[in-house]
């Protein structure tokens, strides 16, 4: 074999076996990529920017959903000079609530969204995405849902704490209480937003609300999904032609 054709096979090999360490899925969410690289990125402060795609208006749309990301999306969309082609979506997720609302917004201004290729959208951010009448998921992008959870609120480890002590307390329990009835107030929100979006609510008792909401125990270590490309059509998630 010539010394050309071996470098050549030699650096074919390499590349195949960067691409696929590249492409590695995560070690505690197999479904999906590196959560790290994917969503790192997008899990600081809320970005907006204006840029012209291909000659289209774009709205760049990424950072944690926290409150207050509504206000700013819709201010960049009513202060752009040109009509908004399309609102690309990227964010590790944050406030369910606020997701919701930014959703309701995006639908009420007619505006298709997009997840594009390299960027992730999970959590709360699913809410935003899903408000595109016109709703399109890049090929190398990632879309995770999970099963939201109050495991990480101020009351639930308070509730903890008190019960490893052996004691009780009945404003802790009444805080754990009134939780529990927020978390079935969304729990209707996020049935009946799906409706509205055209988005099969199957997606949430097949798939979301089948994740495990914490890594407290067994060895499985999961709680986010990536949906597969067969799953974004069968719920509808996708539906750009």
């Amino acid at each position: 074999m010539k010394t050309s054709v071996l470098l050549a096979a030699c650096s074919l090999v390499l590349f195949a076996a960067g691409a696929a360490h590249a492409n590695a899925p995560d070690t505690d969410n197999p479904t999906c990529p590196s959560i790290q690289k994917v969503f790192g990125p997008l899990s600081g402060p809320v970005q907006v920017q204006s840029a012209k795609v291909d000659g289209r208006r774009v709205i760049k749309f990424s950072g944690a959903i926290v409150p207050g990301a509504a206000e700013k999306l819709e201010r960049a969309l009513e202060d752009s000079r040109d009509p908004v082609d399309e609102i690309w979506i990227g964010s590790s997720g944050g406030d369910a609530a606020e997701g919701l609302k930014i959703g309701k917004m995006i639908r009420a201004m007619g505006v298709p969204t997009r997840v594009p290729d390299g960027w992730g959208c999970a959590s709360a951010c699913n809410f935003a995405f899903m408000g595109g009448a016109i709703r399109t998921i890049d090929t190398g992008a990632a879309f995770a849902v999970h099963m939201f959870t109050i495991t990480a609120s101020v009351d639930y480890q308070a509730y903890v704490d008190v019960t490893r002590k052996g004691t009780d307390s009945n404003m802790t329990l009444n805080n754990i209480a009134r939780r529990e009835q927020a978390s079935a107030l969304l729990a209707t929100e996020e049935n009946d937003f799906l409706i509205r979006m055209g988005i099969s609510r199957r997606l949430l008792t097949e798939v979301m609300y089948q994740q495990k909401a914490d890594t407290f125990s067994g060895s499985d270590r999961s709680t986010l999904r990536c949906l597969t490309d067969e799953e974004l059509q069968r719920y509808n998630v996708v539906n750009a032609e």
